[in-house]
């Protein structure tokens, strides 16, 4: 049964919540604290919240947060129809996707560390009204806006749908945000093992030709790619870490992006600075345009690639340990150089397991778990790979595990993660 209601702001209404008179309440057949819709009878469009009952509200009248109602596009003064959800009960999401939307006043790129630093605060805000896809969640504190952009399991819907803290995972983007890069590439003997997929992938290499055309080689190390049917698991991952550089270059925000090859021991990449060699790319260098930049980036993976396809390289083990505390120590680095601190995300490539040195599994727990903006992700490259191994090490690492066999794929979530912060918790 649904009924006609005048909507009203009132600020003392916490958001996600509506206050209706009780004698209103009990005509719909609602109770207090359960989940309603607001729908616009013109459009259909509806918005899930929860039911406040309150004996100072007009009847046929209802209530809500003035913030709350600009994010819901909720106009004051207009008839929205008050129904309760289908009898079924309202299903728990096991995943839940959210965008991090800064407020337009903030500065562009501006660091967001507070944001993913109480992902406790997020959960409490989520949790604690009904949710459906596309409604925005108001975080005022920190003046952001959560956007549900997508729910699993993919049967939920457009239907309402509980956040529960300890049940359901929680996957944060945050497009157009700053936030250094860290690569780990794995250079062992059996990452030159032929076995990605190009299918697919014509324009993708096209497009990254055409952004780097001047640099000795490029041109032909992507023609000689588009001539075999698949590619060494190497040569596909030099090319995700040149999607990933030319994403930073072009963003624009001065972002670092540091290259670390590993086998036996970890080897940093980085470029001459005013004061010296530094341990990364730096995407503010005032002494360089952004082409150029890109293009220096993608001289050094190729001068990499042309080492690792020489006849007489060998390696003896892999140690992935001591390419993270590699890493760590590059984003305690990156902090100090500058004046205003940036989250980081390290993007792990592999073909196997570590064979030698530390359990990076205990590096992760020590000294990446417990930072609250860092983020590892985990790309496991080729077939052999051990899934259970990483997505044990990911759920340690606020990241995501991903088995990619095929080139397109690959670049696809590089680009991907040089666009967007992403966070799983």
């Amino acid at each position: 049964m649904s009924e006609g209601f005048i909507l009203e702001l009132k600020d003392e209404c916490a958001p996600g919540k509506v206050h209706l008179n009780p004698s209103d309440m009990e005509t719909i057949g609602i109770e207090d604290g359960s989940a309603i819709l607001l729908i616009d009878p013109t459009t259909g469009a509806s918005v899930t919240c929860n039911a406040v009952a309150d004996s100072e509200v007009p009847t046929q009248y209802v209530l809500v947060n003035s913030t709350f109602a600009t994010d819901n596009s909720l106009e004051a003064g207009f008839e929205y129809l008050v129904e309760a959800p289908s009898e079924e009960e309202i299903p728990t999401a096991d995943v839940v996707y959210v965008e991090v939307i800064p407020d337009p006043g903030r500065p562009k790129g501006s660091d967001l560390s507070g944001v993913y630093g109480n992902v406790e605060m997020i959960k409490e805000l989520l949790s604690s009204q009904v949710l459906s896809k596309k409604k925005n969640v108001r975080w005022v504190d920190e003046e952001v806006t959560l956007n549900i952009k997508d729910v699993e399991p993919s049967s939920i819907g457009e239907s309402p749908f509980h956040f529960n803290r300890e049940h359901t995972r929680l996957i944060m983007e945050a497009p157009g945000v700053a936030f250094n890069g860290i690569l780990l590439l794995d250079i062992s003997d059996s990452m030159r093992t032929r076995d990605i997929s190009i299918d697919g992938v014509e324009t993708i290499l096209e497009g990254m030709k055409s952004m780097a055309p001047d640099i000795p080689g490029f041109v032909q190390f992507i023609e000689d790619v588009q001539t075999r049917r698949q590619i060494s698991r190497f040569d596909a991952a030099v090319l995700a870490c040149i999607a990933f550089f030319q994403e930073k270059v072009g963003r624009g925000l001065g972002e670092k992006v540091s290259l670390v090859t590993f086998a036996e021991e970890p080897a940093i990449h980085g470029m001459s600075g005013p004061s010296g060699e530094m341990d990364w790319f730096d995407t503010a260098s005032l002494d360089m345009e952004r082409t150029d930049l890109a293009g220096l980036m993608t001289s050094v993976l190729l001068n990499i690639h042309d080492q690792l396809n020489e006849v007489d390289y060998k390696t003896h083990g892999t140690d992935i340990g001591a390419a993270l505390r590699k890493a760590n120590d590059i984003i305690q680095e990156m902090d100090e150089a500058s004046t205003d601190h940036t989250s980081s995300m390290v993007i792990l490539i592999t073909d196997g397991e570590w064979t030698m040195g530390e359990n990076p599994i205990r590096i992760i727990r020590d000294q990446f778990e417990p930072a609250a903006d860092v983020v590892v992700h985990v790309v496991g490259i080729g077939k052999t790979i051990n899934e259970a191994i990483y997505n044990a090490f990911v759920k340690r690492s606020k990241g995501e595990f991903q088995k990619l066999t095929a080139l397109n794929e690959l670049i696809t979530w590089y680009s991907s993660l040089a666009r967007k912060f992403r966070m799983t918790v």
